[in-house]
């Protein structure tokens, strides 16, 4: 057991650097050795990448493995690439591994039946790991050394690639994270875009969205998607802009207007 003492000089030095005007580089400051930040900046985590720079000061952002709590699924062999870079080559030792071709129009419904296993009507559709192709999109189906079975991971992949003969992937997005309101189903990835298209328009007015969400409103009708930014912090010479109707313009270019109520 280790017993941590109070370190007056130490918590003098942070709260020093902290009192400063601007925490841009705040990490760097604090652990002046620090070489790189071991996180995960995939699929819609991509967004915190700017604020991530920002306060680290542009040290590498390193994701080197891809894993879960079922097992260790692959490593990025170029750790030291950009984010929007990472690929995953997959480790054929660590579980069996096989793949659920993506059905667009299954994803579409939204369907959740049989989430956890492969059920029986799809096992015939299962593709070895040897077997996938370029460009196609799957979902992660393991065997593991712990007694899963053809465990359904809900991660969406697409094959980009080979190294050797070994397939490379990159990760899209988690399964059946949609936003259905009737007919109208909008996806994780899609609300992210729009989204991180509209904040960059915004920065022109120095305008920076820190956070967001969004849910399906069906208390009324039609029903709705409120997309409430978490923090939006600005700085501006002319207070007359309104910036929530400028916000609604920027959602409306990327085809999202239809389902805003508020921002805030």
């Amino acid at each position: 057991m280790i017993i941590l003492w109070p370190n007056p000089s130490l918590a003098k030095f942070i709260e020093i650097k902290c009192r400063k005007g601007s925490w841009k580089g705040i990490i760097t400051r604090l652990w002046p050795n620090t070489k790189f930040i071991d996180l995960i900046v995939t699929g819609t985590m991509s967004q915190y990448i700017p604020t991530l720079d920002y306060y680290s000061n542009g040290l590498p952002l390193v994701t080197m493995t891809y894993a879960s709590s079922e097992c260790l699924f692959g490593l990025n062999l170029n750790s030291l690439c950009k984010p929007s870079e990472i690929l995953y080559t997959m480790l054929p030792n660590m579980a069996y591994f096989e793949f659920l071709p993506v059905n667009k129009s299954r994803e579409s419904s939204n369907d959740h039946s049989d989430d956890a296993s492969c059920g029986a009507e799809r096992m015939e559709e299962l593709v070895d790991l040897v077997d996938v192709k370029l460009g196609e999109e799957y979902e992660v189906v393991v065997t593991t050394y712990a007694g899963l079975v053809r465990y359904r991971v809900g991660d969406i992949l697409c094959v980009t690639g080979f190294k050797n003969k070994a397939p490379q992937f990159k990760f899209i997005s988690r399964k059946n994270v949609v936003i259905s309101i009737d007919m109208d189903k909008t996806s994780e990835v899609e609300l992210h875009n729009a989204v991180e298209n509209a904040a960059f328009h915004l920065q022109q007015f120095n305008i920076s969205l820190v956070d967001y969400t969004s849910f399906a409103d069906t208390s009324c009708v039609p029903g709705h998607c409120p997309i409430l930014g978490n923090q939006v912090q600005w700085c501006y010479a002319n207070p007359s802009i309104n910036i929530r109707a400028m916000y609604q313009l920027v959602l409306w270019r990327y085809g999202l207007l239809k389902m805003v109520h508020s921002i805030s």
